[in-house]
């Protein structure tokens, strides 16, 4: 696939200058900022579509993550979801104190965790929710099975799959989390004289 969507981007971007962001990684056919059907606010978050699938998997690898204007871009393919990928997790409602290190505290608990990013609005300030990447997939549905639906403060937190409809992250989550308690009992050894 060759469409990337590229979140927390500043809101004052233009499409002329996503462009510029991601053209060192080859041609480009088509880019846009997604705006409010209402007013035209930009929503902070593009689309960008590559000529090449090599050029559009080269910018994810090298753009997920990126610092700009001291925010963390999330970028991911759009539309892929055979592809998803089972360790990275969506994480909405949180509070709006709670920044990276926040969530790392709440999720360190289950495993090594790769990259985690709360996303915030022009001024800073959280918009309520973020992404947590881990580094095994068994370790994800854990923390999703655990965390979805936790009481935090005055808020009831929603962990999923990122990048999945809700209802397709819950079935993969179910999955994961069936093949995690399969493992451990087939792990289980019982020997008797």
């Amino acid at each position: 696939m060759t469409k990337l969507y590229i979140a927390n981007l500043p809101q004052c971007f233009t499409a002329d200058e996503l462009i510029q962001l991601f053209v060192r990684f080859g041609s480009i056919e088509k880019a846009k900022m997604v705006t409010e059907k209402t007013d035209g606010v930009n929503k902070s978050y593009g689309l960008v579509k590559f000529a090449d699938v090599a050029h559009a998997d080269k910018a994810l690898k090298e753009m997920n993550g990126y610092l700009l204007e001291g925010k963390e871009l999330y970028v991911n393919i759009v539309g892929l979801w055979k592809q998803i990928d089972a360790t990275d997790l969506y994480v909405g409602n949180l509070p709006l104190h709670l920044n990276k290190n926040g969530l790392c505290s709440l999720f360190e608990k289950f495993g090594s965790i790769v990259q985690a990013n709360v996303v915030v609005d022009e001024a800073g300030v959280s918009k309520g929710y973020g992404f947590i990447k881990f580094e095994d997939p068994a370790i994800a549905a854990r923390a999703t099975a655990c965390m979805n639906g936790l009481a935090l403060e005055d808020k009831v937190i929603c962990v999923r799959i990122a990048g999945a409809a809700p209802e397709h992250a819950a079935k993969v989550a179910a999955q994961m989390t069936t093949e995690v308690i399969q493992q451990r009992d087939e792990a289980n050894l019982y020997v008797s004289n």
